[in-house]
């Protein structure tokens, strides 16, 4: 919202006229209103749109939560606000759109933090299949250290456990849908929601010292991935590549299914195909 102003506009005056969509609110908590300065003067071109701001903090069930704020409509909790004709999405999601319609770019990055017991969070900007060894290394660690640690993917309230001990050299992949890497210590695992970021944490909360002010990007940085090529409810289709042919950064890796839940996969580093097996496709520059 505050680094691509322009863009999350564009996307939302995109979407409002190719759906024919009637209204179009964006929720942001209240202590974002300092982000929110450049943005709000470029929407006063759009047309039936509105920002709300929230208080500040993360309620189980956000989108339903979200919804409420907004509209004022109460949706039970085994019941989804899309049977309500009302689609939510988050940041990412948006500016994902944006750039796959304006900037012809597949979703080949993900925007991400790193805390725990290494450290307070900090936020980059990742190629998709990133394996968790080699931020740790680039946020300033080294994952030997933390061999006996747990990782989570996601957030101290809403996060799996993906590797438990970490080892020496974890080799879990980022995916499209990777929010964070939380490293945890064995005995703080239970009460992970009150040690991380920091002892004390209890609200979803931007206005705090610790707080990251900028993404960094190290996709230059990143010189192999494990592409993801399914998740919990998505496969992909036919694989396109080879063991040791080439491919450029964007290239496709898959097609997706003809059927069910399916996205394309594309490569997010130029290099050679290392390896391909059903969970992944492995690049080395």
């Amino acid at each position: 919202m505050r680094d691509e102003p322009e863009a999350l506009v564009d996307i939302f005056e995109w979407l409002k006229q190719t759906f024919s969509i009637e209204t179009m609110v964006l929720a942001a908590e209240e202590v974002a209103k300092p982000y929110m300065a450049d943005f709000e003067a470029l929407a006063k071109r759009l047309h039936n749109f509105s920002i709300s701001y929230v208080a500040p903090e993360y309620k189980f069930g956000q989108e339903r939560h979200l919804v409420e704020a907004c509209f004022g409509m109460h949706i039970a909790p085994r019941d989804m606000p899309l049977n309500h004709e009302i689609i939510v999405n988050n940041n990412e999601t948006m500016f994902n759109m944006y750039r796959a319609i304006f900037r012809n770019r597949p979703v080949i990055s993900k925007f991400l933090q790193v805390f725990g017991e290494v450290g307070l969070p900090k936020c980059y900007e990742v190629p998709v299949g990133t394996l968790a060894a080699d931020l740790l290394r680039i946020y300033g660690v080294d994952p030997k250290d933390y061999a006996h640690c747990l990782l989570y993917d996601g957030g101290p309230r809403l996060a799996k456990k993906v590797l438990g001990p970490m080892g020496p050299e974890p080799l879990f992949a980022i995916a499209k849908n990777t929010n964070a890497l939380m490293v945890v210590h064995p005995e703080k695992e239970w009460t992970r929601r009150e040690e991380y970021p920091e002892p004390g944490f209890k609200h979803n909360h931007i206005h705090v010292p610790w707080a990251p002010t900028k993404i960094v990007n190290v996709e230059r940085e990143i010189h192999r991935v494990r592409v993801p090529m399914r998740g919990r409810f998505w496969r992909t289709g036919q694989v396109m590549v080879k063991e040791g042919e080439h491919v450029a950064r964007r290239q496709d890796l898959a097609f997706p299914a003809s059927s069910g839940l399916s996205v394309g996969v594309h490569a997010s580093i130029d290099g050679v195909v290392k390896k391909i097996t059903q969970d992944y496709i492995e690049i080395h520059r």
